[in-house]
């Protein structure tokens, strides 16, 4: 198993250090910073981000649970490992990405070491009468993908475990000469960021998106108070944390690994362009996310409800 426990001390010390976020004139949620004292998993288990200013206020969540090897043979679909040497992972972690009150609904699932951050699977479901599911498969010389999408109008109607169009590909990438010791998604970029693990031989990631393997380097730009308002929910109970929070704004940088194409297809939940991160320093809880999104640009998806870890 290829595994690289590096971790980039600049965005560690970037993320644990700082002014300290003020919560409405209390203190900083106590149990956020003792939840992501843990170098190696974040501080929470589920969040909720809301898009004030897209119509309908649209919301996603983010949920970490635990999982194993044996759940990435899904529904008895086969996956052409055959083509590349797979990863595989012995501390398992699942983060499960839904948009909330949106139709059509889309899914994803994402399996991932939970000691280095290493992408092990990725499914993405799409309901509808267009829908699809696409199943990725990672390793260290490239990552396979299964498309399926429903024969005919009954099975669209059906469980997508009876769709029977299917197309696989192999998108063959060399990680040691991209100068990554492995390889991530977008959206476990939230993850890397939340624990203060990279991972990787650079002060940057290596990300896969669609077809294109990308380097993307985590950059400071500052910090300002940024009005926030969330839910903090805990065992104890929950609690609102409103007012202003001095937050770090980390920058996406963004290159394709390969000369041919260029970062316009790379997307963090649905942003594009200009995307950033708002991080408070004291908890290293992802408060808010920054960028594009079709013809919406300047977007603010902001932190409404924060599940603690216990």
């Amino acid at each position: 198993m290829h595994k690289q426990h590096t971790q980039s001390a600049a965005l560690s010390l970037l993320l644990l250090l700082g002014t300290p976020a003020c919560l409405a004139g209390e203190e900083p949620a106590d149990e956020l910073v003792a939840a992501a004292s843990s170098t190696t998993r974040p501080g929470w288990t589920r969040l909720v981000y809301t898009g004030d200013n897209l119509p309908g206020k649209p919301s996603t969540s983010l949920e970490l649970t635990e999982s194993s090897m044996d759940a990435l043979a899904i529904n008895g679909v086969r996956v052409p490992e055959n083509t590349i040497t797979p990863f595989t992972a012995h501390q398992v972690r699942l983060l499960t990405v839904s948009g909330q009150g949106q139709a059509p609904h889309t899914s994803l699932r994402i399996w991932f070491d939970g000691e280095t951050g290493t992408v092990l699977q990725r499914d993405r479901l799409k309901s509808g009468p267009d829908g699809s599911r696409k199943i990725h498969r990672y390793g260290p010389d490239g990552a396979t993908r299964v498309r399926l999408k429903p024969a005919g109008r009954a099975q669209a109607q059906a469980t997508p475990a009876t769709w029977t169009q299917r197309k696989d590909k192999v998108y063959p990438y060399d990680l040691a000469a991209a100068g990554c010791s492995y390889v991530t998604v977008p959206a476990l970029l939230l993850y890397a960021v939340s624990s203060a693990q990279t991972g990787n031989t650079g002060n940057f990631l290596c990300v896969f998106q669609d077809d294109t393997l990308y380097r993307v380097w985590l950059e400071p730009q500052g910090s300002a108070p940024v009005a926030v308002d969330y839910t903090i929910r805990s065992g104890t109970g929950e609690r609102r944390v409103t007012g202003e929070q001095m937050l770090e704004k980390i920058g996406l940088r963004i290159e394709p690994v390969s000369g041919q194409q260029d970062a316009t297809g790379f997307e963090l939940l649905e942003l594009r362009g200009e995307i950033a991160l708002h991080i408070d320093p004291d908890t290293r809880l992802p408060v808010g996310i920054s960028g594009s999104r079709a013809l919406y640009r300047n977007i603010n998806i902001r932190l409404s409800a924060v599940t603690v870890a216990e």
